[in-house]
């Protein structure tokens, strides 16, 4: 059976927080099972990696990458800042399945070109809260884009990530302004390209 796999870096919540996250993860409805595990920082990409293959016996329909993240950087495992560290990604080449197969990256600012940034919370709304953060901004030359790119690349699958703070649950979406990266060369489980 196919999965869709949700990848939770532990710093990104607390034990709590991650378990209700989970849990809302493992309940999307769809026509896939939705798995989730949780990381922390002496997860190395390819251990995380391996197991997401394990979770989904090689039949990928989403993967989701909650971690916090920034400017170029993604705080998954033992860290990623520059494209080299995808490179662990190829293993998922091939694994691909479904309608729309991708990589989503739930993590803050990660294709921004400068970084983003929220004030302590303290007794503000959330909406006034979101509101005195600092957004993205648009550099196709950023690092992130690179960044975003060689994970396409590397994973042979479209990638989705964001310029801007993300505070919704997996459930929600996006918020704010999302790019999509797609591969040189799709690898996708049943060879088919989706461009077809």
């Amino acid at each position: 059976m196919s999965a869709n796999v949700h990848i939770i870096d532990q710093r990104r919540f607390s034990a709590g927080n991650f378990e209700h996250y989970a849990s809302e993860a493992r309940s999307m409805a769809g026509a896939f099972d939705n798995v989730a595990f949780q990381v922390n920082a002496a997860w190395s990409i390819d251990r995380i990696c391996r197991r997401s293959l394990e979770l989904s016996r090689n039949q990928i329909g989403l993967l989701r990458i909650c971690c916090h993240g920034n400017s170029s950087y993604l705080q998954l495992g033992t860290e990623v800042r520059i494209p080299e560290d995808v490179y662990s990604f190829r293993l998922l080449r091939g694994c691909w399945v479904g309608d729309c197969p991708r990589i989503e990256l739930d993590a803050c600012g990660v294709l921004s070109n400068t970084p983003v940034a929220c004030p302590p919370q303290g007794e503000m709304t959330v909406e006034q809260w979101q509101a005195a953060c600092t957004g993205g901004t648009i550099a196709p030359t950023s690092a992130g884009y690179s960044l975003a790119q060689a994970l396409a690349d590397a994973a042979g699958i479209l990638v989705v990530a964001s310029y801007d703070v993300q505070w919704a649950p997996a459930s929600v979406g996006f918020e704010g302004r999302i790019r999509y990266f797609r591969p040189a060369t799709y690898y996708r489980h049943d060879g088919a390209d989706p461009r077809a």
